[in-house]
């Protein structure tokens, strides 16, 4: 029995009125489900999970409105958020829009049938009744706001996904796999634009061709693991020896390609040398140490070609041309002035 100095219980707007909707709980949320069922479900079906945690919320969302009757008390931070997690999960599982606000709406107009009719009965003040009105109109608004900032939420980590997903295969679409370097679809690509560019701004346009000399013989002595950690390392020297409009590409096997815009023939060959000697430094992977050599070709837009396959293939037959003699650097033949010669450190 509580004492002459003790405190008066907290009153809400009505606690007989209150009382009146806390019993009939389950009835209301029994009744929301049977006026959703008279709808039926557009798109995705809910699984038997989301059925029932949506009933428990039904019947606990009525709970807290006759609770605030009862007591003033409002529901706190976890509590809203408890009944909002079935929002979550209808995101989850994809279900349509309209068949989780409908449950929202249907709930406010059951809530509010049912006090008219609890009101009538325990003889509650309009007030008292409009209050209680007003508090169901303002949680199922707040529960549809809070359903659609889930929804939002979901969707919008849902197209991060999806976006992540297409540039990763965009990567892959345009990246050799291995070495991360640009693949033949890139490399056909910059190329072309290249020779746009150097069409539009009357720039020169140069193309070096990289065979690696000896790879066969690591891949042969030491493994194909180990051989593809080499071609790994030698991409990466070549990256950080040009510069950050230049392209390297892996064409496959131990072949690259060296795009170099507004680059002419006598520069190209100085690059080049500075290819050769960076990929000839001794390597050491997985505590191995061994050394390769190169041949390069290069070709020269437009003297050596006007396209793409044109530029490659001159490039390519320089190559050989300099392979043949033992490795090392050769322009593609029909250039005026002297030839460019080097060989590559063993």
């Amino acid at each position: 029995m509580a004492s002459a100095g003790d405190p008066a219980p907290p009153h809400g707007p009505h606690p007989g009125l209150g009382c009146a909707l806390g019993r009939r709980a389950v009835e209301c949320a029994d009744t929301v489900v049977a006026r959703l069922e008279r709808h039926g479900w557009v798109g995705t079906t809910p699984s038997a999970h989301y059925v029932q945690a949506r009933y428990e919320h039904l019947w606990f969302a009525t709970l807290l409105v006759a609770r605030w009757l009862v007591s003033g008390r409002s529901a706190d931070g976890e509590e809203l958020g408890w009944i909002s997690h079935a929002g979550r999960t209808a995101a989850l599982e994809d279900l349509s829009l309209p068949n989780v606000a409908r449950v929202y709406l249907i709930w406010r107009d059951v809530l509010v049938e049912v006090l008219h009719e609890e009101a009538a009965r325990v003889g509650a003040p309009q007030s008292a009744l409009d209050a209680a009105v007003t508090a169901v109109r303002r949680t199922a608004d707040g529960g549809l706001m809070r359903m659609t900032h889930s929804f939002d939420e979901h969707h919008r980590a849902l197209a991060a996904a999806l976006e992540d997903e297409r540039r990763n295969l965009r990567e892959a679409t345009l990246h050799d796999q291995l070495t991360g370097l640009a693949n033949r679809v890139l490399l056909y690509d910059r190329v072309a634009h290249a020779i746009a560019q150097a069409d539009r701004d009357a720039a020169p346009l140069s193309v070096l061709l990289i065979d690696l000399d000896g790879f066969k013989k690591i891949n042969d002595s030491l493994g194909h693991r180990y051989g593809d950690l080499v071609l790994v390392e030698l991409g990466a020297r070549l990256s950080r020896a040009v510069r950050q409009a230049d392209t390297v590409a892996r064409l496959g096997g131990d072949e690259f390609v060296v795009v170099l815009p507004r680059t002419e023939r006598v520069r190209a060959a100085q690059i080049a040398e500075k290819l050769l000697t960076t990929l000839s430094l001794p390597l050491c992977v997985e505590a191995e140490n061994c050394s390769l050599w190169a041949s390069v070709g290069i070709a020269v837009y437009p003297d050596h070609g006007s396209d793409v396959d044109a530029l490659l293939l001159a490039a390519d037959h320089a190559m050989y041309a300099a392979k043949r003699e033992g490795g090392g650097l050769r322009v593609c033949p029909g250039l005026h002035g002297p030839r460019a010669h080097a060989h590559g450190a063993a």
